[in-house]
């Protein structure tokens, strides 16, 4: 009971303070009382349940009536009553704003699961080393977008037996081997953006030319081994199709550490991209079989970025925890002759040329996580821009007019390459002699093709055509095959020192590849090439042989 009354002494003084305030402004303030009853409740109605409970208590317990003031006779009930009104039509407070979204992360160990697992295993540090150069992307964020529609497309290989999968002792094939790093590439857009009709593998060496995709999503690697940047310039529409998509090249350490590898690498590179959509990306395997951790791979920053060409390097990746951990480097790479006595210590049987399996998987991986990371940029520019308008978000930048490696010529265009080339890998293009007198064609592995001679005196004719007056010739060299040397000639100019050569097949570099000589300042129009085997040789063994695999002009 005392509980109570102490209950409704409170509520009682709450209430005449309620109406205290209206009265001020009626009598006071000269205010009529609806007036002073809405201008207070507006303003400053009491928000606590203790207060609104107070009002109906006072209300429903007491009947205090207003005796001489309003001329509308209000009394504790209208007060109650415009409260209650006001409470019906005040505007609810506004919601607070939203949390600011959080930035997304498109960095390669995020944008992914499988970049996430990379960075996870080797470190967030060595698959950000793997970037040598990104740029815009604008051209490989066009290809993607072509991918994102629907449509049907096609991926291409450029390089030299580390791409063909040489050692990855694959009984079903190294070129296309699902363990080849293109392939993990190839296989993982595959699965994110498949066609309808399905997908087509094709090894270029097989049919000598790519064909075409019908409909499906095409794979074609075009590597061949033992060539490089000084070949592909030239004869690279042999072994990828005019309309690729997206093109790897891989010559790193099949173009040697020398200054003209510059130039036939941009020629290269500037071929590719003289096509109307296709997008590159460069990846720069590596070896340690030669004179220099450094290969033609390292000169060729100033071209990619001048060209803005995005390049990964699986030896920025990867070599620093190699040089930590020297004991693994023997399981990197493939093993000798498909021996498995691999001696971790003094690498003895270890083909530190060629990568094995798990280079093979992170290289692949590293590309997909590169990919991946553009995928979600493309995504947040999108959202922020609200378009996917190609053309907008993604321009078809220009190529630069002139060559990086020619002398500034104010005003001018570099022509367009229209290049000549017949190899001995190309059944549509082949190296077919017009005369023979002693040369045969021999490969020593279904990859490896060549027009070979070992009979001093015999002779050889070829035709080409030529509109800027360049020949180059392309050959096999090695220190160990015994090799000897062949004279050139255009035309009928044997003893014209401008339009001969003498080519060596012999060198003392610790590897087998291919060179180029060439021959400047030939008239434009068309022309005879012949080789005739020369009885001296610079192999110290004596050694004749000369191996032919391609002539090529511009």
């Amino acid at each position: 009971m005392e509980r109570r009354r102490t209950w409704l002494r409170l509520s009682l003084a709450l209430n005449v303070v309620l109406l205290a305030v209206p009265l001020y402004l009626f009598t006071i303030r000269g205010l009529d009382l609806d007036t002073a009853l809405s201008q207070y409740v507006t303003e400053h109605r009491a928000q606590s349940a203790l207060g609104r409970f107070a009002d109906y208590d006072f209300a429903a317990e007491t009947n205090v009536k207003h005796g001489d003031g309003p001329k509308h006779g209000a009394n504790v009930n209208d007060i109650q009553e415009v409260i209650a009104e006001a409470e019906k039509t005040e505007a609810a407070p506004p919601p607070p704003p939203p949390a600011p979204k959080a930035p997304r992360s498109c960095h390669v160990c995020d944008a992914g699961e499988t970049g996430k697992a990379l960075c996870e295993k080797w470190g967030r540090d060595a698959m950000t080393r793997g970037i040598m150069y990104s740029g815009t992307n604008h051209r490989l964020r066009r290809a993607l977008a072509k991918m994102r529609r629907g449509e049907p497309w096609s991926m291409g290989v450029l390089g030299g037996s580390v791409s063909t999968g040489h050692g990855l002792r694959d009984p079903t094939g190294e070129v296309l081997s699902e363990f080849n790093m293109h392939r993990i590439l190839f296989d993982h857009l595959n699965a994110t953006f498949p066609s309808a009709k399905g997908s087509i593998l094709h090894s270029v060496r097989a049919s000598g030319e790519a064909g075409p995709n019908d409909g499906h999503n095409t794979f074609i690697n075009g590597a061949v081994p033992a060539r490089g940047s000084d070949y592909f310039a030239y004869c690279s529409h042999l072994h990828v199709p005019e309309d690729a998509d997206l093109v790897i090249l891989e010559n790193a350490i099949n173009d040697p550490l020398h200054i003209t590898m510059i130039e036939t690498f941009e020629l290269l590179l500037r071929s590719m991209l003289e096509r109307d959509h296709t997008a590159v990306l460069v990846f720069n395997v590596f070896a340690f079989k030669f004179d220099n951790i450094a290969m033609g791979g390292d000169l060729n920053g100033g071209t990619t970025s001048y060209y803005d060409t995005p390049v990964l390097s699986s030896r920025n990746a990867m070599l620093p925890y190699m040089f930590e951990h020297p004991d693994t480097v023997a399981d990197w790479f493939a093993t000798m002759n498909h021996r498995l006595d691999k001696n971790k210590d003094t690498l003895d049987n270890v083909d530190i040329r060629h990568f094995g399996r798990p280079l093979h998987k992170v290289s692949g991986e590293m590309m997909v996580a590169y990919i991946d990371s553009q995928l979600c940029e493309m995504d947040e520019l999108e959202e922020a821009e609200g378009t996917t308008d190609v053309d907008k978000l993604y321009p078809k930048d220009p190529l630069p007019p002139q060559r990086l490696m020619d002398k500034y010529a104010h005003g001018t265009h570099a022509p367009k390459l229209t290049p000549f080339c017949a190899s001995t890998s190309s059944e549509r293009h082949p190296l077919a002699p017009i005369e023979n007198e002693g040369w045969y064609e021999w490969s020593s592995s279904p990859e490896k093709k060549y027009l070979v001679s070992k009979t001093p005196g015999s002779r050889v004719k070829f035709k080409f055509s030529t509109t800027q007056g360049k020949l180059i010739l392309y050959y096999l060299s090695s220190k160990d095959f015994g090799l000897g040397n062949v004279k050139c000639w255009v035309d009928d100019q044997e003893n014209n020192n401008a339009l001969s050569i003498v080519l060596k097949g012999y060198w003392t570099n610790p590897y087998n590849t291919g060179s180029t000589k060439q021959i400047w300042n030939i008239p434009p129009g068309d022309h005879t090439l012949t080789c005739r085997l020369l009885e001296e040789t610079d192999d110290p063994s004596g050694g004749q042989e000369f191996r032919f695999m391609s002539i090529m002009s511009i």
